[in-house]
């Protein structure tokens, strides 16, 4: 069972990691169909409800989730989200290259994540309950997607943990003065576009001083 030879992986019993990025799309899909295939089966077992532990603990104790590069996830996205809802101690969430267009069932699914990497996806849209559902939320990577409105950035006010944003390669960074009204509007980031937020004062600092020049 594939499960069984992932879970005796090395990465997975000591580091608590689990990293399917370079397995292949086939494989992702296997892993999740046989997930899927347990927690029916639990289900089932308990007449509909969830109160028995229908994953490995080794599956269930990860801190790291990597399954980027699979095109044919968002088809699975429910199966995903049954399994991160089961994964109660994730704190890093690595979702890339995988043509995810709609978040809002993954922020439900792992409440607790601090690092997430969404990057290389077709995301226009943030949750608006984003900062309700990720309150841990300290690193967001969303480069490379399709977000075009500053409104959808000011869902991340009240993430107040938050402290690496990275938006490189969307359409809002064309936005007249898009970093410097992000860093502003957001004050708990420390880091934009790799970018920190003392390079941000020193830059106002030097406009500031242009601007009194005769």
């Amino acid at each position: 069972m594939l499960i069984a030879e992932i879970i005796a992986r090395p990465e997975v019993r000591s580091k608590r990691v689990l990293n399917l990025s370079g397995d292949g799309v086939a494989n992702c899909a296997a892993f999740l169909d046989e997930v899927e295939l347990k927690v029916n089966v639990a289900q089932s077992a308990d007449e509909g409800t969830t109160t028995s532990q229908p994953l490995p603990s080794d599956l269930v104790l990860l801190k790291e989730v990597n399954l980027s590069r699979d095109a044919a996830l968002p088809t699975r996205q429910p199966i995903l989200c049954n399994f991160l809802s089961h994964v109660a101690n994730l704190k890093k969430l690595t979702l890339s290259h995988c043509e995810i267009e709609n978040i809002d069932p993954i922020c439900k699914s792992c409440r607790n994540v601090e690092h997430v990497d969404l990057s290389f996806n077709t995301i226009r849209f943030l949750p608006d309950r984003i900062a309700n559902l990720w309150t841990f939320l300290v690193d967001f990577n969303l480069t490379q997607n399709h977000i075009s409105s500053i409104d959808e950035i000011m869902k991340l006010q009240n993430c107040l943990r938050l402290k690496k944003l990275k938006l490189d390669g969307n359409a809002v960074c064309f936005e007249a003065d898009y970093q410097t009204i992000v860093i502003t509007s957001l004050q708990q980031l420390f880091e934009l576009d790799n970018l920190t937020r003392f390079f941000f004062y020193n830059r106002s600092q030097k406009m500031k001083k242009n601007q009194k020049k005769p």
